[in-house]
């Protein structure tokens, strides 16, 4: 009887996170011009729970695409260089889009992804996933 109590309290306790909805991920690479066009994994990941902010290090010699899939609405994501004042995502970045810019721009497919290529020569090497700003 103890034992059916404690998975009944473990599966409810569960439930809940079985229902969001997914996660957003960043994907990157160094060694292609696209977003895995010719079936390249990424050469890096970052990614976190729905709305979650995240300011990482890369760790790769010069991004030129990413693939932001699950964006949330009122996210932007900001791509920072590897100058002193962009340490924890500071300063000014590289490059940023709101979720929404990218639509208008038709850069955004089934309201969902974004592919952005021509980031290389930009010594990228921090990102940042922010929302509610």
């Amino acid at each position: 009887m103890h034992a059916s109590s404690t998975i009944t309290r473990i599966v409810l306790t569960m439930l809940p996170l079985l229902s969001q909805t997914s996660a957003w991920l960043i994907e990157f690479w160094d060694t292609q011009p696209n977003c895995g066009d010719n079936g390249g994994a990424a050469d890096t990941e970052r990614g976190g729970l729905p709305c979650q902010e995240n300011c990482s290090l890369l760790g790769l010699e010069d991004v030129q695409a990413m693939l932001i899939s699950d964006w949330d609405d009122g996210c932007k994501v900001s791509l920072f260089d590897g100058s002193p004042s962009s340490a924890s995502c500071m300063g000014e970045p590289v490059w940023e889009k709101y979720k929404e810019e990218a639509a208008e721009d038709r850069e955004l497919a089934d309201n969902n992804y974004s592919c952005q290529v021509n980031l290389e020569g930009q010594g990228i090497r921090y990102v940042s996933y922010k929302c509610g700003e």
